[in-house]
């Protein structure tokens, strides 16, 4: 290095005493040697830039000077010398001013900004960012200095803007067909929105960022697109996705030879650990990640302080908790054996009280016995009382049903005739209504009694005929009454609930509809009991409030409803009405049961 040094220094005292386009030809052969040794030997260009100074100042070449200051804060910057940098660009920064280069001011902004990015100075950097994009603004080099003040806005927590930055370098560097800031850009605004926990958006940026650097080669991006996309599932609890995600950014910064990068990787790995509770793995992690250049300063060390603190608390409650559950188990083996114990000692005094109960069960039993043949003589005995009663409560009921019918009759003829009664005979048409009213209370009564005595008479058909034949008698409307497949298997209940619906529509038919002739059909099939009945009277609206049809149809309606059966009615008014019933028939099972 001395001996590179020695012949540079030689040739410049040579080419100070040559022409000034000499002079100004050396200064610019020591900013490029410093350039061409920036990145594979910093110290070295840094002396070259020191030189290109002092030569450059010597002889007022203040274009010179201004490249070599630029030239030296690349060399400090590639050594992390941020004051130093910062000081050399500074320096520089007069005399481009003076100069009128606005292009090289906006780069020395630009490399100010990155200096307080690595220094964690954002709102510098954003300041420094923001006069460059104004000094190059339409300029090749704009997607590039939105892409930085992006990234100073999002870690100064402006995430918003950043956003904004982001996708006016994604529309510049689309326009200008700048592939590689495209795909920057677009990894950016992936970083933003998974920082602003919008995932999908983030998700899909992420894949198209993947697309773009693949596109283009750069498989030294993949390794953070990995680590990036592992941390946002992290962020959503999906630690299996995270772990391979945070592998692949390993094993790609290892093979690109990142130990940075791999140092993060190695970090984020041990959250999944310390996460599922893996502390030993955790530890591992920790001690692999003590090696990393990514971990060296102080904040660094102090958040691998932080990590072992909770790495050994982790420990020493797991440790805890083993240690606890263990003593729990010794208690409850303790307690098992105790109750194990007691279980035995009850066991035999179970087994003694069962001899003790099977011996009185025994004397129960021969006891129950005997009462039971004293019983069962006298349930004979009452059996034979009960059947003589039965018998009688039946002969009684059918004798009180046969009754109903004509008192029913009656009762229709004495509303008919105090619904004819001329206006003079008010006080008999008022007399003759209460007459009515009780006689069809009397009624009600004596249909309850009747059914209450006779439950199981299957007469219904019988009751229906003679019910029509009494009313003819009493009002003047003829009748004429049909049966078919009429068998004692219809359930006797079920026969008695038609008999009344018949009853009510054939009372309906006689005191609204002024018909002269009924015509009344049920038919059983081997699944339906059907009736009908039909007049020739002046018909009704069955869409009409149910106030105008009576309290009889909406009583039909609840009966049919509770056998599962229908009911429908159609009528227009002069045209007389039809009434139909249908209710299923129970099976042959659910009649027996």
């Amino acid at each position: 290095m001395k001996t590179r040094l020695l012949i540079s220094f030689v040739l410049w005292i040579c080419a100070a005493f040559s022409l000034g386009g000499q002079t100004i030809e050396a200064v610019d052969d020591l900013i490029s040697q410093s350039k061409a040794l920036r990145d594979s030997v910093p110290a070295e260009a840094l002396e070259f830039a020191r030189q290109a100074i002092t030569a450059a100042q010597t002889i007022g070449y203040r274009k010179g000077e201004s490249d070599a200051y630029v030239a030296a804060g690349r060399a400090h910057k590639e050594q992390g010398q941020w004051p130093q940098a910062e000081v050399a660009y500074l320096s520089a920064l007069p005399i481009r001013r003076a100069l009128g280069d606005s292009s090289g001011v906006a780069s020395i902004y630009n490399n100010l900004s990155s200096v307080k990015q690595e220094t964690r100075e954002w709102d510098a950097g954003i300041l420094y960012a923001r006069q460059a994009l104004r000094l190059w603004a339409g300029d090749a080099r704009e997607a590039n200095v939105c892409n930085n003040l992006a990234n100073l806005l999002a870690e100064a927590g402006r995430l918003d803007s950043a956003v904004y930055y982001n996708r006016r370098a994604m529309a510049i560097a689309r326009a200008s067909e700048d592939a590689q800031v495209e795909a920057e850009a677009v990894f950016g605004l992936a970083n933003r929105f998974l920082y602003l926990e919008q995932y999908d958006s983030a998700k899909w940026y992420f894949q198209q960022a993947e697309a773009l650097f693949m596109e283009l080669n750069l498989v030294n991006e993949m390794p953070d697109i990995a680590n990036s996309r592992g941390f946002m599932a992290f962020k959503q609890q999906e630690l299996d996705s995270a772990r391979i995600f945070f592998e692949q950014a390993r094993a790609g910064y290892t093979a690109i030879g990142d130990s940075v990068g791999l140092g993060y990787a190695y970090y984020n790995l041990m959250q999944i650990a310390l996460a599922e509770g893996g502390y030993g793995l955790a530890r591992a992690y920790k001690d692999t990640i003590s090696q990393s250049e990514a971990f060296q300063d102080a904040s660094a060390r102090q958040l691998m302080a932080t990590n072992e603190a909770v790495i050994d608390a982790s420990e020493r409650q797991s440790r805890r908790a083993k240690q606890l559950y263990l003593a729990l188990a010794g208690i409850a083996l303790l307690f098992g054996g105790i109750l194990y114990n007691l279980q035995r000692l009850k066991a035999q005094k179970i087994v003694v009280k069962s001899q003790q109960l099977e011996i009185e069960n025994q004397r129960l039993e021969a006891e129950r016995e005997k009462d039971s043949l004293i019983n069962a003589h006298i349930l004979e005995k009452q059996q034979t009382a009960a059947d003589a009663t039965d018998a009688e409560r039946e002969r009684i009921g059918e004798e009180l049903h046969a009754q109903i019918n004509p008192l029913y009759a009656v009762k229709w003829r004495m509303e008919d005739i105090s619904q004819h009664l001329p206006p003079d005979q008010k006080e008999a048409a008022k007399e003759l209504k209460i007459l009515v009213k009780r006689l069809s209370q009397m009624h009600s009564k004596i249909r309850t009694l009747s059914h209450e005595l006779s439950t199981s008479s299957n007469n219904w058909p019988t009751d229906i005929r003679d019910f029509c034949n009494g009313l003819m008698k009493i009002v003047k409307v003829r009748a004429s009454i049909n049966f078919t497949n009429i068998s004692k298997a219809i359930p006797p209940k079920m026969g008695n609930a038609v008999k009344i619906m018949i009853y009510n529509l054939i009372g309906n038919t006689v005191k609204h509809a002024k018909a002269q002739e009924l015509i009344i059909n049920i038919v059983a099939d081997s699944q339906y009991l059907r009736a009908s009945v039909e007049d020739d009277g002046q018909g009704f609206d069955p869409n009409a409030p149910a106030k105008n049809k009576g309290r009889g149809l909406a009583y039909i309606r609840e009966e049919v409803a509770k056998y599962g059966g229908t009911f429908s009615i159609e009528s227009m008014r002069g045209e007389g009405s039809r009434f139909y019933i249908s209710i299923p028939l129970p099976k042959p099972d659910e009649e027996a049961e």
